[in-house]
């Protein structure tokens, strides 16, 4: 038995090390720029500054329609919104990352998106970032038109004429 523990605890130890050597998802991006924030900021409570980065993504998209006249509310279910607004037919939602811990998102997503496309929607995911797994990405698309990074920057620039990253740029 005691030989099974140590066996374990080496397996795991040798993935935890892979996961931490792992940087790919390290990067810095125009919003922690904006806020002077860096990844060890971010280390400290990833879950926090995503979920903030996030809303702070949502709102300025939102002000951004809004400016436009291009800005509608999203349809509900039941007492829930489907998307964070609607811009001509196409119902957008926005989300800083999608990440490992996000089943709950992901799933609740898919029924948004399935509803959506019921009431003749178009549903668009816009991400922020560009660094998302990719199986949670590849789950989303039948119900969305899931667009990351630059992708997602060129939608608001081609239906809002509006670079996101050239304005957070200019702000900081």
């Amino acid at each position: 038995m005691n030989n099974d523990l140590k066996n374990l605890v080496e397996s795991y130890k040798l993935s935890f090390e892979k996961k931490i050597l792992n940087h790919k998802h390290f990067k810095q991006d125009d919003i922690m720029n904006l806020f002077n924030k860096n990844q060890y900021d971010l280390l400290l409570n990833k879950q926090y500054w995503h979920r903030e980065f996030g809303k702070f993504y949502e709102k300025y998209v939102k002000i951004i329609a809004k400016s436009k006249l291009k800005y509608n509310d999203s349809p509900k279910y039941k007492k829930y919104d489907l998307c964070d607004l609607v811009i001509d037919n196409f119902a957008i939602d926005t989300k800083y990352r999608i990440g490992s811990g996000d089943s709950g998102t992901v799933r609740k997503l898919k029924f948004y998106g399935e509803q959506l496309i019921k009431l003749n929607y178009k549903p668009i995911l816009l991400i922020f970032r560009d660094d998302n797994l990719e199986g949670t990405i590849k789950s989303l698309s039948k119900e969305w038109n899931v667009l990351t990074g630059d992708n997602s920057n060129k939608f608001i620039i081609e239906h809002l004429d509006f670079d996101i990253k050239k304005s957070l740029n200019d702000l900081r």
